[in-house]
């Protein structure tokens, strides 16, 4: 459940705008939906052309400063990139959804914007196989190096049965 913004700035109560939603969507125009619950943090999801320029405009405009979390999920039919930002100085969190195709699973990397994205892109891509576009060390984190046979392990079509006996847990 979400709560419709008002249609302009000029018909909104500072208040209503702490987290610059309504700069953003004058800014990228189509590709961006937003989404504010009635409790919670707002959530916009973004067209992946469109990313970087959201998250310059949130970083540079809006004072988001810090990376709280890259994450990736597997929603059945594609895979979302997310990410967590916040403020060093509020409380105020906004979460970007990227959606990318399970065949073309490409999003550019927001290390150039925050260095802490580096190991979360970094695990991302190695458990669910996001290519996270310009990172500068897209390697794997966690799994072995000979795991490029297998699908990625968080990934809904991932079955323990498909590793053939090679890995055991003791």
């Amino acid at each position: 459940m979400s709560t419709e913004l008002p249609d302009s700035p000029e018909e909104a109560k500072p208040a209503d705008d702490i987290f610059g939603l309504y700069g953003l969507e004058d800014l990228l125009g189509e590709g961006v939906e937003v989404s504010v619950p009635p409790v919670g943090d707002p959530v916009v999801t973004i067209a992946r052309e469109k990313l970087l320029e959201a998250c310059r405009f949130f970083k540079e405009e809006q004072g988001f400063d810090y990376l709280i979390l890259v994450s990736g999920v597997d929603r059945g039919d594609h895979l979302e990139s997310v990410i967590h930002l916040g403020k060093a100085d509020a409380p105020n969190i906004v979460i970007l959804k990227t959606a990318v195709p399970y065949d073309d699973p490409h999003v550019p990397s927001v290390t150039p914007l925050w260095q802490g994205a580096n190991w979360h892109e970094r695990e991302s891509f190695d458990l669910m196989g996001i290519i996270y576009d310009g990172h500068p060390d897209l390697r794997r984190i966690l799994l072995f190096p000979e795991w490029d046979e297998y699908p990625h392990p968080l990934r809904k079509e991932f079955r323990l049965p498909s590793l053939e006996g090679k890995y055991t847990v003791e």
